[in-house]
């Protein structure tokens, strides 16, 4: 969750003409240095699965409140991207 990163990007922007209107968030589960496989998963697998995608609504406001610092006019849109790597 690399808050830090868009409060970078948002702070580099403010020096410059161009307006940013959004920002789309990407969240990867890399799950290739854990023994989980996705031809062989078994019930406790997809669970590990499931609960580091359920992380996503953490990471979305955390980036939404650093934007918000950004914000004034309160232009903003955020997407996300959410990607599982096995």
């Amino acid at each position: 969750m690399d808050i830090g990163w868009t409060n970078g990007f948002f702070e580099s922007m403010q020096r410059h003409k161009a307006v940013v209107d959004g920002l789309s968030v990407h969240f990867y589960t890399d799950f290739r240095n854990k023994p989980e496989r996705v031809a062989t998963f078994d019930a406790k697998g997809w669970y590990d699965v499931l609960r580091e995608g359920a992380r996503i609504e953490t990471v979305i406001e955390g980036h939404w409140a650093a934007m918000g610092k950004f914000d004034m006019n309160e232009i903003l849109r955020l997407s996300y991207v959410q990607t599982w790597t096995v």
